[in-house]
């Protein structure tokens, strides 16, 4: 969160409020206790106690309204400086407020934390109730044409049995999403049935990577944030796996199959890690279900589940700030040993 303090101030402002509100203050008490004795982060000195605080150009950052501010030094006091005089935050918020305005102004990837939360700011006026600008042909930036290319599975698609493959070629063809997902359950059920060969999951891997490589491209979260959208935005070949999973009990041997197949996935294609965290958070099929999480991390080469948890993090916000940003509230909940324990996650 320090680091994103600049790029995203309005985002890191969401996460440091839900903090400031979780109910396991304990647990992130330890980890920014952790934070200061690694020095993480570089030190700044109040002169006021003479002693070097670490985490003062996070909780202390003019970018943040007064209200959490002033939470912040309420619920974590031993990481914060003392409280300027009046005069001198009044000084303070004359000289930064013109600047953050014209920050946020200029931010496109700023989110409203309020009323349901994550929704893009969209037109509008500024903070000086001035209409924006009319973008001009000179100041609209260069977008580099994306040219995908066609998803090729040859290499692969002849290593798999005549059933097998006869499916991943129609998969391929298949021309919409809902014949996608008819397809690919069709695929689910042979890698359920008894004779399935374990040593084609690889292959069969790596043709699923090829074939849903566009899945993993552009906006995971849709722009408006309601149940219909969030379902339709579930509605993916790739999700069928994830939802047979929820309907499967864990003592049921083919659980463990489609988990192998997931892990595999997971080996050529890194991102199916916060995919699966979005779908069983956004799925009503999935409610309930995010301990399904846990038993991917352990059937993975990795093993281990803040291992998994920390990468896929750090994958989904190298690519899309706004999906951590809405997923972070639950894998705080649902896993607070292993994310408050990491220095990372702050």
């Amino acid at each position: 969160m320090h680091h994103s303090m600049k790029p995203h101030p309005a985002i890191t402002a969401t996460l440091l409020d839900f903090m400031c509100r979780s109910q396991v203050r304990q647990g992130v008490f330890n980890s920014l206790t952790f934070i200061m004795e690694k020095r993480v982060l570089a030190s700044s000195h109040d002169r006021r106690t003479n002693t070097l605080n670490h985490l003062a150009p996070l909780f202390d950052n003019p970018k943040l309204d007064r209200e959490l501010r002033s939470m912040l030094r309420e619920r974590f006091p031993e990481f914060c400086t003392s409280p300027s005089p009046p005069t001198e935050v009044k000084m303070e918020e004359s000289v930064t407020m013109e600047m953050d305005n014209n920050v946020l102004d200029k931010e496109e990837g700023c989110y409203d934390a309020t009323e349901g939360g994550l929704q893009r700011r969209r037109g509008g006026v500024n903070n000086k109730g001035e209409p924006p600008p009319h973008p001009t042909p000179e100041s609209e930036p260069i977008k580099e044409e994306i040219i995908e290319e066609p998803a090729d599975i040859t290499p692969f698609q002849d290593q798999l049995e005549d059933v097998m493959k006869d499916k991943v070629l129609q998969l391929q063809k298949a021309s919409d999403a809902e014949n996608q997902c008819e397809v690919m359950q069709d695929i689910v059920d042979l890698i359920l049935e008894d004779d399935f060969d374990p040593e084609q999951m690889s292959t069969l891997a790596s043709c699923l990577a090829e074939l849903f490589k566009g899945h993993f491209r552009g906006d995971v979260l849709p722009d408006e944030i309601t149940e219909e959208s969030l379902e339709e935005s579930v509605c993916k070949p790739v999700c069928l796996v994830f939802r047979n999973l929820c309907t499967m009990q864990e003592d049921n041997s083919g659980f463990s199959v489609l988990l192998d197949m997931l892990a595999e996935l997971y080996q050529k294609q890194p991102k199916i890690g916060y995919h699966l965290l979005y779908y069983l958070k956004a799925s009503k099929a999935a409610m309930g279900k995010m301990s399904l999480y846990e038993s991917f991390a352990q059937a993975t080469a990795l093993g281990d589940l803040h291992t998994c948890l920390m990468m896929d993090m750090k994958a989904c916000q190298e690519d899309d700030v706004r999906l951590l940003c809405y997923l972070t509230p639950s894998i705080y909940s649902q896993f607070p040993d292993e994310t408050l324990r990491s220095g990372g996650v702050a």
